[in-house]
């Protein structure tokens, strides 16, 4: 982890999966997303709706030590 902005990449949740990625932008960040073994980016038209087994990269606030 670094100080200020991270890049952390998760998967999509079950919940998340059908939701549109407009949806958790505004939690958290979207970046890109990984689907299969394509890095996509977040205004990808492909990545409007999330589907199961997609990665997100994400934003993050770096936690200080």
């Amino acid at each position: 982890m670094g100080r200020g902005i991270d890049l952390v990449e998760r998967e999509v949740g079950p919940a998340e999966a059908g939701m549109p990625l407009s949806r958790l932008a505004a939690a958290e960040p979207v970046v890109g997303v990984v689907r299969g073994e394509r890095v996509l980016r977040f205004d990808d038209e492909q990545v409007a709706e999330l589907h199961e087994g997609d990665r997100l990269i994400c934003l993050s606030g770096a936690k200080k030590a």
